[in-house]
């Protein structure tokens, strides 16, 4: 209560400020006073879960809600971030390199909150999230799960780009892009490996590995799977940006019609062929779209 509190007077702070005249630190301190607040709160809030349910079965899931360590990961992340930007320590001189720390810091979030609240705990281990159990596993997977990933995710990209155009037509709306234009080949490198390599294995850590096995030992694997899916559309309504509060709501909706087909097929991967499958199937994906991205940067 605390934190939203402060985190409601920052935001009031801010409103009023403009480019003349910025905020002030004291709106500053305020927010990341809020952020420290929440990210505490929830922390213990996740702590506290894996204690009060250590009494369940061996087979249902004993630890923090997925909800609880997604606001622990995101508003972590974003206290780092911006401490770190607030004394110069990261100013990029391009989107790309922004995005590849951004993206670098969230990933690492992710498996350190995995890490610290299930894994440590004795909760879940990582082969009990889809991970290979070694190195032979490993290689003996990397074949056929993530040929799997790929020959799923190629007929998704382009059924989801099409149904995505439609949708976007009847909203009157662009989809938004969650890359940012790279103009050199510096800013092409960082978004490629921001994009295709380190967001899809701390995504598909998180929501698959971690919230969809919890939720499967709970609910069984159809709830889990349409829950799991709804949250990872849900969360990446958190990337739109509009000049409205109209043109929000509806670049929103957009983005969570267009998620959605996505998370069920990951997760759908998941399910079937583990953490490899559904890792190559996010890179895929991803891959596709840096690809164009990079095409149409060129054209111009």
């Amino acid at each position: 209560m605390v934190g939203v509190g402060l985190l409601v007077v920052a935001g009031v702070a801010a409103a009023g400020a403009s480019p003349s005249r910025p905020a002030g630190p004291g709106a500053l301190a305020v927010l990341f006073a809020a952020l420290v607040a929440l990210t505490a709160s929830l922390a213990f809030g996740a702590r506290y879960q894996v204690v009060a349910r250590a009494s369940r079965p061996e087979d249902r899931y004993r630890g923090p809600s997925p909800l609880i360590l997604f606001g622990v990961i995101l508003f972590a992340v974003t206290l780092v971030v911006g401490a770190l930007a607030g004394v110069g320590l990261i100013a990029p001189q391009s989107q790309s390199l922004g995005a590849l720390v951004d993206v670098g810091l969230t990933t690492a979030a992710y498996l350190a909150a995995i890490w610290f609240f299930v894994v440590r705990t004795g909760v879940l281990g990582w082969p009990a999230m889809g991970w290979p159990t070694g190195i032979r596993d490993a290689l003996g997977r990397i074949g056929g799960d993530a040929m799997a990933g790929v020959a799923m995710m190629v007929p998704t990209y382009l059924l989801t780009i099409l149904a995505g155009g439609i949708i976007a037509a009847l909203l009157g709306v662009e989809l938004p892009s969650a890359l940012p234009t790279p103009r050199t080949v510096p800013d092409a490198l960082a978004t490629a490996i921001a994009a295709v390599v380190i967001a899809p294995i701390g995504e598909e850590s998180f929501f698959r590995g971690l919230a969809l096995t919890a939720w499967w030992r709970d609910l069984g694997l159809r709830s889990a799977l349409l829950r799991a899916t709804v949250f990872f559309a849900a969360v990446h309504i958190l990337n739109v940006t509009a000049s409205s509060v109209s043109q929000g709501l509806r670049m929103a909706l957009l983005q969570f019609l267009v998620i959605l087909p996505v998370g069920y097929v990951l997760g759908w991967l998941f399910s079937q062929r583990g953490i490899v499958a559904s890792i190559a199937g996010h890179m895929t994906f991803n891959g596709i779209a840096v690809v164009l991205l990079l095409a149409s940067a060129l054209r111009r």
